[in-house]
């Protein structure tokens, strides 16, 4: 661009001298002068144009469903917009579990830019009995029952991740697993555990999501998963080993529709 514009600029220089040997070159100088502007306007006009007229897919959020109990938000889309890859980031099932669902929510927001897949944000908001243990589970299972899981495998998302938090009680403190032993959602389970450094595969013991979420996702044809975030430490050092996580699955090598 640089080279072409000092081309132009000593054409503009060698007409000027022309001009100016002419016995009237003040009027032809000037006239001259508002032509070359014209000239050079029209096209940076029409880039500026080309530039305005580019479209971009507004962040909406959804409303799936209410209940007694809590309520579901769909929002997105966020990343590569156009990417026909989506990603579907189930937060709030487990309601005590929280930081691990807001740092994952705030980095796909925060780092939306440099992603090249497509993602969408599940919200499931226990309103009744989210601090007690067991109600707040069921109640966050039910909801995603009954409203996350039909919007997922209905837009034929390419991969489910439902995030979960826990204290360290488990021999592994940050781990991913599935509940089906072979398929697409096993592959892309254990290629994120090749990916992403500190984050093994591993089946916590009894798991009570996954009747509810990840085994319906997948019979209905969704790859799914549940990753586990170590949550019994600073949120700033929760946040960055989700980061680490968020940016692996990114880095996978899916496909659109290789749900199976």
């Amino acid at each position: 661009m640089k080279a072409k514009l000092k081309v132009l600029k000593k054409k503009i220089d060698n007409l000027i001298n022309k001009i100016r040997e002419h016995p009237h070159h003040q009027l032809i100088l000037g006239i001259s002068t508002i032509i070359c502007l014209f000239l050079i306007m029209i096209p940076i006009y029409n880039v500026y144009s080309a530039e305005e007229s580019v479209t971009t897919i507004p962040i909406t959020q959804v409303s799936l469903g209410n209940e007694s109990y809590g309520n579901v938000i769909k929002e997105g889309p966020y990343g590569n917009t156009s990417s026909p890859v989506k990603v579907a980031y189930i937060l709030g099932e487990h309601p005590r579990e929280y930081p691990a669902h807001r740092a994952v929510s705030e980095i796909i927001k925060e780092d939306s830019n440099p992603f090249k897949y497509c993602y969408y944000l599940y919200y499931i908001n226990v309103t009744h009995y989210a601090s007690d243990f067991s109600k707040g589970r069921m109640n966050g299972q039910l909801l995603a029952k009954k409203y996350v899981v039909p919007d997922i495998a209905q837009e034929k998302f390419c991969l489910a991740i439902d995030v979960h938090g826990t204290d360290g009680a488990y021999p592994k403190k940050v781990f991913i697993f599935t509940p089906t032993h072979n398929g697409a959602s096993l592959d892309i389970a254990y290629n994120i555990t090749q990916n992403v450094e500190g984050v093994p595969y591993y089946t916590a013991p009894n798991p009570s999501s996954t009747t509810y979420t990840t085994i319906p996702l997948i019979k209905s044809g969704v790859p799914a998963i549940v990753y586990e975030s170590f949550t019994d430490q600073p949120y700033n050092m929760v946040k960055e080993q989700n980061r680490k996580f968020v940016s692996g699955v990114d880095n996978l090598n899916l496909k659109t529709n290789s749900c199976y």
